[in-house]
């Protein structure tokens, strides 16, 4: 593929987003309200060290009975759900603001800069610095174009 599908890879994926979005929403609406409870709990406290003992705890379920009520309900182990999460956040991170890999990790709740790097790289296919490079570069303005109606 040459530099022509760039613009279509990258609609494509917008539009993949907001099905996968408008699906998850549906989803969310007909889920058991105990597990609704924990991905908005997650969602409000990514930041924080969460186990599941916790979350547990805050929907009146045993841990193992969370656990599987949640891989029933979702398709995915929560603790997978926590760190795509996390992932996602710090991916937004990156893009929006100049923290450093360490500052992005912290605020995202990962202690460990080397397991940061390893689920982002795992999650993205690439470093978290070569992500800020990319999106730094797609976004920069084109200098040199001149406008046509200019004399």
């Amino acid at each position: 593929m040459g530099k022509d599908s760039a613009p279509v890879i990258r609609a494509i994926r917008v539009i993949r987003g907001r099905l996968t979005s408008s699906v998850k929403s549906r989803a969310h609406s007909h889920m058991d309200p105990r597990v609704r409870a924990v991905i908005d709990l997650m969602n409000q406290q990514f930041h924080r060290k969460l186990s599941v003992e916790e979350l547990a705890e805050t929907v009146q379920l045993s841990p193992s009975r969370l656990r599987h009520l949640f891989k029933q309900e979702t398709g995915k182990s929560l603790m997978r759900h926590l760190r795509n999460l996390r992932m996602e956040r710090a991916k937004d991170l990156l893009e929006t603001t100049f923290l450093s890999v360490k500052e992005v990790a912290a605020r995202g709740g990962i202690a460990s800069v080397s397991h940061f790097v390893r689920d982002f790289e795992k999650t993205y296919g690439h470093a978290p610095t070569t992500h800020r490079a990319m999106r730094s570069k797609a976004h920069k303005p084109q200098l040199g174009h001149r406008n046509s109606h200019n004399g």
